[in-house]
This record gives structure tokens, C-alpha cells and sequence, in this order.
């Protein structure tokens, strides 16, 4: 819920809303299943006592050449959404100094978001050129999101050491966003499994590679978790038929990670590139390692 008078709704089969007296507003993305919208219209039906489902699709009210704060082609659609949802309020609530529709075009095209989609440009002690990217995607349908804008700004070419630095919650299917990383183009020259230098508790005990990679008809023990990454993309790459194995480390911490990347570099003389993604955690022990610090915010807010 947004607030306690509009709802957004994911593509979940089942919603569960609060019954009282309140009228509600109803948006949901039209990128959500068929099945997914009915359950919705059916949810502002029932909960929203006759309320009408309000779809937002892509290209509704933005303008083609608005460059949004926040990367990725997907934010376009949660931009259209955040739209709607800030003229649905301000139509509520009678407000007349809100700036209107350019205030809002200025907000998207200042937000941010660290950790999604987020470039950090720095340099090696001998100024070769380093590229941080980071996305704290952590399910397949992020994860190939996170792909497609590296593959945007991304360099494409010759000259690039290229390095992964991966890690996921046990509580998820690492095969599923392994997949989409071993078959990516261009290919990774070196993937390093790491522990996050702060880890959330969790009641689900980590499965084996061996449990992971049963139904793949494979066998393997390993012990710690980042081995048994590892292990799977092992596995992986050897099911994929790739031509140019990566160099596989899962025994290192993200700071000890990008100094080897940077030692490999001093060597080599290449533009360095990492995409550090799978977990926000992640994402933040990179962050931490390259002392990045998030700016003020600007602006005001009044109602």
C-alpha cells in the first residue's frame, strides 16, 4: 500500500488488503500476467468497493527525451507509475503549489538510488581506468534487467579485463541467476564468490551444490557457500560449452577481490570493469571498499 488511500500491486496472484471504510485508488503495471491484472480488478472491485484498476503503461505521460536519475530501460515504467501515483495525491488533497508536471519531470531526473544501476568511476594507483558497476539484483527477472543496462554502458570491446563479483542469499536459487552470468556477453575473465562483509540472520539452512545440482543429474561437495557457487558455475559453464573458462575465486572478501583485480590490471595494462550484483549486501561491501559516499539531498518538500 501507498499510503493509507492508494495501492500499487505487483504481479502476484493473490493480494491481501485491509477492509474498512476508506476509499482507495487502484495502479498496477500492465507488464503484470493476465492472470496477475484480474486478481487485481477483482481487489478494487471487492476491497476497493467498486474502484476501477488503473493499468500505467510505458510511454503514458513521459517524455521520450526525459532522462531519468535512476538507469535501466525498467525504470521507465516505475517513472509512469510514480506519476500517477503523485497526481492521483495531489488531486486528492486539493494541491495547488505542487509545481505541477515539470516538478515532477525535475524529480525523476534528480533521484537516485545507490546500489541499482549505479556506475562509480575511479582509477588504479597507475590511473588505468576502473569502472565499478553495481546492482543489487537478486532474482532472475532483476538480474536480467541488471544485464541489459550493463550491456548499455558497458564497454563492448577488446581492452577490458572483466571480472564478476557475485554473491546471493542461500534463500534463493543461484542456478536460475547463475545461468543468466554464465552465458552472458562478453564473457567475464575472472568471478569471485564472496561474503558480504554484513550478512542478515536466516532461519533456512544453505543447501549443498550437491543438493543444488541434483536435478541437473551432478554431484559435488563442497563446504562453505561461496563454494558452492563456485561449484555450479563450474558446472555451468562446462553444460554451456564455453569457449573461455573463467578464472573461478570463492575464497576472498569484496576488498580483497577488487585489489586482486587491481594487481591483475598493473600487469596487463587494461581498462578494468566489475559488476558487483546478486545481493544488496554485496553491493554495499563494494561500496564500503571504494569509500563511496552518497551526496546531500537537494531540493524541498511542502505541502
Amino acid at each position: 500500500p501507498i499510503s493509507n488511500d492508494y495501492v500499487y500491486a505487483s504481479s502476484s496472484t493473490s493480494v491481501e488488503t485491509k477492509k474498512d471504510d476508506t476509499k482507495r485508488k487502484f495502479f498496477a503495471l500492465d507488464t503484470n500476467t493476465v492472470e496477475g491484472i484480474a486478481v487485481l480488478r477483482h481487489c478494487a472491485q471487492v476491497e476497493g468497493q467498486g474502484q476501477t484498476l488503473y493499468l500505467i503503461s510505458e510511454g503514458l505521460s513521459l517524455p521520450a527525451n526525459l532522462k531519468l536519475g535512476l538507469q535501466g530501460d525498467h525504470q521507465r515504467i516505475n517513472a509512469e507509475l510514480a506519476v500517477a501515483l503523485c497526481q492521483a495525491l495531489v488531486a486528492e488533497m486539493n494541491i495547488t503549489n505542487d509545481g505541477g508536471t515539470p516538478a515532477l519531470y525535475h524529480a525523476l531526473e534528480h533521484s537516485s538510488w545507490p546500489g541499482r544501476c549505479q556506475t562509480v568511476t575511479l582509477q588504479t594507483n597507475d590511473e588505468t581506468p576502473f569502472d565499478l558497476y553495481l546492482d543489487g539484483a537478486h532474482t532472475p527477472k532483476a538480474l536480467k534487467a541488471c544485464l541489459k543496462w550493463y550491456s548499455s554502458v558497458g564497454t563492448n570491446g577488446n581492452g577490458v579485463y572483466r571480472a564478476l563479483i557475485f554473491n546471493c542469499s542461500h534463500e534463493r536459487n543461484p542456478v536460475e541467476l547463475l545461468q543468466q552470468l554464465v552465458s552472458f556477453q562478453p564473457l567475464f575473465d575472472a568471478v569471485y564468490f564472496c561474503r558480504a562483509d554484513v550478512e542478515r540472520p536466516s532461519m533456512v539452512g544453505k543447501p549443498t551444490a550437491q543438493e543444488l545440482l541434483k536435478s541437473h543429474d551432478l554431484e559435488s561437495e563442497t563446504t562453505t557457500w561461496q563454494e558452492t557457487l563456485a561449484q555450479l558455475w563450474t558446472y555451468l559453464e562446462t553444460a554451456a560449452a564455453t569457449t573461455k573458462p573463467a578464472m573461478v575465486i570463492p575464497t576472498c572478501n569484496v576488498g580483497e577481490a577488487i585489489r586482486q583485480i587491481q594487481n591483475v590490471v598493473l600487469v596487463r595494462k587494461e581498462r578494468i570493469e566489475i559488476l558487483a550484483t546478486g545481493s544488496l549486501y554485496i553491493v554495499g561491501s563494494a561500496l564500503e571498499t571504494v569509500e563511496w559516499k552518497e551526496d546531500e539531498a537537494s531540493g524541498s518538500l511542502s505541502i
